[in-house]
């Protein structure tokens, strides 16, 4: 007769940041796929500059799929300049700004305000916020 035994509690102990990243991914794929069979190709990070002007930057899907926790938890690099060293008029820098392309902002998705656009069913929009990478 072959014995078994009842798991105790302790058996299912998951480390919290493992079931954060988990959670995470598993949430971002479902998204994107959800996304995709809905047609859009594209997902427009947003983010609003220090001259209140809105810059984004379009990431295929496809692109975001191959890596669904980035979507999610790692954000969209983009340079500092974009963000701060261009006018609004313009876009091309400005000097006595003391910014380069060098330093470079991570933009992080708020999903709560994922949209497909009415206008262009291929795009979805991402607000974000923005984040220094040597600072968080």
């Amino acid at each position: 007769m072959a014995s078994f035994t009842v798991p105790s509690a302790s058996d299912f102990q998951v480390d919290e940041t493992t079931l954060a990243a988990q959670t995470s991914t598993s949430t971002a794929l479902t998204l994107l796929t959800a996304l995709k069979a809905a047609g859009v190709r594209f997902v427009r990070y947003t983010a609003i500059d220090v001259s209140n002007s809105s810059r984004a930057k379009a990431v295929p899907i496809d692109r975001l799929l191959a890596n669904p926790q980035q979507f999610y938890d790692g954000g969209l690099s983009i340079a500092e300049v974009c963000f701060a060293g261009l006018p609004s008029y313009a876009d091309h820098l400005v000097p006595e700004s003391n910014l380069s392309s060098a330093r470079v902002l991570t933009v992080r998705p708020d999903i709560s305000s994922l949209r497909i656009l009415p206008y262009n069913p291929s795009t979805a929009v991402v607000l974000g916020t923005l984040h220094d990478q040597r600072t968080g």
